[in-house]
């Protein structure tokens, strides 16, 4: 089975978001996992927009983007322009996330907090500004903070 970019609404200049990249991958790699009619198993567009609906971020959202139709509200919070002011849905976190604090690294395949980087030495996302990754290089990093 393919999945249907259409039935999602999700054609023209739309460009997803990692996150839901990743997902469909994965999705569309197992037998049974998108069904006939072209929607994923686990994640109908009735679904996903009542998921965006609920979220608690969904406060900080204008009412009108709420209001908009099931496949309209799924398209933008998969694409990487995003809901209302920079939302996003998350199937990592199964949440809508905030692109300013959110962002998905495509190495460890998940969802991280804004403050998280991928260190390429250790090849995890580490918490921290600075660089060195105090895993991976613990005199370095130890050297780092005391010029601070």
């Amino acid at each position: 089975m393919r999945f249907s970019l259409e039935k999602y609404g999700l054609t023209g200049d739309f460009v997803p978001h990692p996150c839901f990249e990743m997902h469909l991958r994965k999705a569309a790699s197992k037998p049974g996992r998108i069904l006939p009619d072209g929607e994923m198993r686990d994640w109908p567009i009735s679904g996903l927009a009542h998921e965006v609906r609920t979220s608690h971020r969904a406060e900080y959202m204008e009412a009108d983007d709420l209001a908009r139709d099931d496949a309209e509200i799924v398209r933008r919070a998969l694409s990487v322009d995003g809901l209302g002011d920079g939302f996003f849905y998350s199937f990592c976190r199964q949440n809508l996330e905030q692109t300013s604090h959110t962002w998905h690294c495509r190495k460890c395949r998940a969802c991280q907090d804004w403050r998280e980087w991928h260190c390429k030495t250790c090849n995890k996302c580490t918490y921290g500004v600075t660089i060195p990754c105090e895993k991976c290089m613990p005199a370095a990093y130890a050297r780092r903070m005391d010029q601070f």
